[in-house]
């Protein structure tokens, strides 16, 4: 075999593989759209009065929110990234009047993940911003299932009223998250710090799980979250 039937059987193997993950992104979504946790969800965009609100507060002059996507995974080799990826699809082409493009970074994707992510109109950053975007616009940011020091990542690069007002975070409850620290560890000590400071200026609201047991292992203790004030507090004094 020469190498030229080598990259003709590459490429044949990666076609085949990207198209198998597309159908099972489009699967998943069959089953998330059908399923009690999505409705709830749709549920609390269109009818809670506190998170639509906070939206429009949020979006000001601004026609749409921009999304960026952290911690996912790889959905090449975890269904649970592709459910949780199913969710922001659905999000996008049911609520596309004000959700924008979405972006996304993971350290972890494979090369057949960034293909079909861009052939499901995501945009990929190539650079691992480590959870550290800082707001610029009105951003919803995506995090299903981050690492503690990453949700104080994301806090720290917009430890500021002019940005932690512009962030809408569908993630883990902050609450939850504080108390589940190891208060022991130094490595969790920053964003203890965060959390502990901010959580008295933060919406968070339950997101209802589902009884499906999958549903609520996926997204167990899952809020919606809204800043509407900070504190006078610099990043000197949380690490100093």
């Amino acid at each position: 075999m020469n190498s030229g039937d080598n990259i003709e059987s590459n490429v044949d193997f990666h076609t085949k593989d990207e198209a198998r993950l597309l159908k099972e992104i489009e699967l998943m979504m069959k089953n998330v759209e059908n399923s009690k946790f999505y409705a709830a969800m749709r549920l609390d965009l269109e009818q809670n009065e506190t998170i639509q609100k906070h939206l429009f507060h949020l979006i000001g002059s601004h026609s749409q929110f921009q999304v960026v996507i952290y911690g996912l995974g790889s959905i090449e080799y975890s269904f649970s990234s592709q459910f949780q990826l199913a969710v922001v699809l659905l999000l996008k082409r049911d609520f596309s009047n004000w959700i924008g493009n979405i972006e996304i970074n993971d350290p972890v994707m494979s090369p057949a993940d960034i293909i079909v992510f861009k052939e499901l109109g995501l945009k990929v950053l190539t650079v691992d911003e480590n959870c550290k975007r800082k707001a610029q616009k009105p951003t919803i940011f995506y995090m299903p299932c981050p690492y503690y020091y990453l949700i104080g990542n994301l806090l720290g690069a917009n430890w500021s009223s002019s940005c932690l007002n512009q962030i809408f975070l569908p993630t883990n409850s902050f609450l939850d998250t504080y108390f589940k620290l190891p208060h022991g560890d130094r490595n969790n000590l920053e964003t203890m710090i965060r959390l502990q400071t901010i959580l008295e200026f933060t919406t968070d609201i339950d997101i209802k799980a589902s009884e499906d047991q999958m549903y609520a292992n996926l997204f167990s203790g899952f809020s919606w979250h809204s800043l509407t004030w900070i504190p006078t507090l610099t990043n000197r004094d949380v690490i100093g």
